[in-house]
């Protein structure tokens, strides 16, 4: 009797080289190993260019049936209710595993995949994997321009608020001395650099220094694209776990990220779902809204466009009057 085997292969650009590989390849393992979440087993994977491809790659089993955005219009409602349940009951086993810091996930020891394999193997190591956090990698990453400066892992939110402010200021500083060599407009840019400091400033009053944080991996786009159903109409893949990151509770909790595809009234099932796997999910979300703004400052803090809205943020925080960004 003949197996058919079905693979998928990643390659990687060149995009924070050996990190964002080693990082995809023992996400993966985690999340199907120790969650217990059904994701694309890795067959073997090369963290390094220096191959014949001239691209980091990973060697994945393809999984079993088809994204469900190819016929999300064509399902009723109650179908569409139990796939809204099952992603609930995915994000509450996330939420259920913890870790002490910011940052995305390694293997402790760095594996060897051998690079004959013809079909799926267990790893080739006999004892179970051992993960930490290390460096985080980012989608849209903030690139340290100084080499003494970590990019994680960061022990709470108030190192890796101040690491991505302190990079701000420092890329704004570069611009600002540009655009005056250059005769720009050199007070755009300075208006933008001192809602950054004033931030930094306020920065310990909301994030104390020493505080201890606990944290879980938060799949930030679970996109119609990303989800596989089985002929049943099951869920039988998450996918895209690529640059996933352990954040603290107060952040993975901030929002529902479940496809704009779905309405709005899927879109409070998922949340109350979530809440009801979760109690202490809404928790997180009405008791922490002001670092949840803070954050969304900080990542809004170089557009000019939100100038105004955390400017007025600021001065009302400083007032004694501070609103939620979720109510505007």
């Amino acid at each position: 009797m003949h197996v058919l085997w079905l693979f998928l292969m990643r390659v990687s650009l060149h995009k924070d080289p050996y990190l964002k590989t080693a990082s995809h390849v023992a996400t993966l393992e985690f999340v199907r190993r120790v969650v217990g979440i059904s994701v694309p087993k890795v067959i073997t994977f090369d963290t390094s260019s220096d191959n014949e491809l001239g691209f980091e790659w990973i060697l994945m089993g393809l999984m079993p049936g088809r994204p469900l955005h190819d016929y999300w219009k064509e399902i009723e409602s109650p179908e569409k209710i139990k796939l809204v349940k099952q992603l609930a009951i995915f994000q509450a086993k996330l939420f259920n595993h913890r870790f002490g810091g910011i940052g995305n996930l390694y293997y402790e020891t760095p594996h060897v995949e051998t690079k004959d394999s013809t079909a799926p193997q267990e790893s080739a190591q006999s004892s179970e994997p051992a993960f930490i956090l290390g460096k985080m990698v980012s989608k849209t990453p903030f690139r340290c321009p100084w080499p003494e400066v970590p990019a994680g892992p960061f022990k709470n939110s108030h190192d890796w608020l101040h690491y991505r402010l302190s990079y701000t200021i420092n890329a704004q500083e570069r611009e600002i001395e540009e655009s005056i060599r250059d005769g720009g407009k050199a007070w755009m840019l300075k208006r933008r650099m001192s809602l950054a400091v004033r931030l930094l400033e306020l920065l310990p009053s909301i994030f104390p220094v020493d505080e201890t944080e606990s944290t879980f991996l938060r799949h930030d786009n679970l996109s119609l694209a990303n989800i596989q159903v089985d002929e049943f109409g099951d869920i039988s893949a998450i996918t895209d776990w690529e640059c996933i990151s352990a954040l603290p509770l107060w952040r993975g909790c901030l929002e529902a990220c479940l496809d704009d595809t779905c309405d709005s009234q899927l879109r409070v099932l998922y949340v109350a779902e979530t809440q009801r796997l979760q109690p202490d999910w809404e928790e997180q979300v009405n008791k922490h809204w002001v670092k949840a703004d803070f954050e969304r400052a900080v990542h809004h803090v170089n557009d000019g466009c939100y100038y105004e809205v955390i400017q007025e943020w600021l001065d009302g925080y400083d007032d004694g009057w501070t609103w939620s960004w979720r109510q505007q």
